[in-house]
């Protein structure tokens, strides 16, 4: 059985969730469970989706059954340490309510970086493989027209390059790939973005965990002359994607968190 938290407040065949007057969620089952392997979905983008979470967790602890957590977005991911000592280590008080509860595993999908997994009991990754090969079809068959190994492969730093390196290895990506680097003035503070040299006749695919208003994206495809598209696993997309498209050609994403309507946004359904 499934039971699918990504539909929110609704009545479902196997849940119903509403808010109180007062702004209070409440959940109940729709159905006696009699099978233990239940599966929940979720993406953790808010407050809410987090209470909601754990108000099925407690209905089905109730009834003895441990389920396991599938989760395609973990809200506070970019928290994941202890930046200052008067400041709150958030992912781990979110870490810390759900491994409160009776669990079987957890899986996360394409976390910003392996303290998540490290924190929540008995996690797993699931990697951006097939995401990025979905990207790759798709560039191949919508806009060269040759084969994906011509495409260049950009990471925006030093820490997404390390993973890109892995995933390339994974699908067999036999291409180019690039790393941004960052230098510092030290009399101001100032960061700059250094984005390698390339030939202009190749496109240019940059690859990250998570987009917000996509400034770093932005600021890296202006110093290139190729044309260049974006492959995101999580796209919020704060200030919308108008801007962003400006720039790229197409952008992918997953329904992780996107659900804009746009003929060069390329959705991939997790």
């Amino acid at each position: 059985m499934t039971i699918d938290l990504r539909n929110g407040l609704c009545k479902t065949n196997n849940y119903e969730a509403w808010r109180f007057p007062g702004g209070e969620l409440h959940f109940k089952l729709n159905k006696e469970i009699f099978n233990s392997n239940v599966l929940v979905r979720t993406s953790i983008e808010s407050s809410d989706d987090l209470m909601l979470l754990c108000l099925c967790l407690e209905v089905l602890n109730f009834k003895n059954i441990s389920p396991r957590i599938a989760i395609d977005y973990m809200a506070y991911q970019q928290a994941d340490r202890r930046f200052g000592q008067t400041e709150c280590f958030s992912l781990k008080v979110i870490s810390n309510i759900l491994n409160s509860f009776k669990t079987d595993s957890f899986a996360i999908f394409d976390p910003h970086s392996d303290v998540a997994p490290a924190l929540l009991n008995n996690c797993e990754v699931c990697d951006n493989s097939k995401f990025i090969t979905y990207v790759l079809d798709q560039w191949e068959s919508q806009y060269r027209g040759v084969h994906r190994n011509e495409l260049i492969i950009l990471a925006p730093d030093a820490g997404a390059y390390k993973k890109i390196f892995a995933l390339c290895e994974k699908i067999g990506f036999r291409g180019q790939i690039e790393c941004c680097a960052k230098s510092r003035n030290h009399d101001t503070g100032e960061k700059t973005i250094i984005v390698p040299k390339f030939d202009e006749g190749k496109d240019v695919l940059i690859i990250d965990d998570i987009c917000l208003a996509g400034g770093t994206f932005l600021g890296i495809s202006s110093q290139i002359k190729n044309k260049c598209h974006l492959a995101v696993s999580h796209g919020t997309f704060n200030n919308g994607v108008d801007h962003l498209l400006e720039r790229f050609e197409t952008i992918y994403t997953t329904d992780s968190r996107c659900t804009i309507e746009n003929d060069r946004v390329k959705i991939y359904k997790l």
